[in-house]
C-alpha cells in the first residue's frame, strides 16, 4: 500500500472472543459482542 489510506478505526466488536495475545488501544469504543443496535450503520 502506498500512502495513508485515510480510514480510522469507529470501534472494536466482538472483544469477548479475541486472541488473547491481541491488544486493543485505547480511546475507541469496544464491545463485547456486536455495537449496539444504535451504533449501527444502516445500508
Amino acid at each position: 500500500m502506498d500512502g495513508d489510506p485515510e480510514i480510522s478505526i469507529g470501534m472494536h466488536i466482538f472483544v469477548g472472543s479475541k486472541a488473547s495475545w491481541e491488544t486493543i488501544p485505547e480511546g475507541v469504543p469496544q464491545y463485547e459482542e456486536g455495537p449496539p443496535e444504535t451504533k449501527r450503520k444502516s445500508t
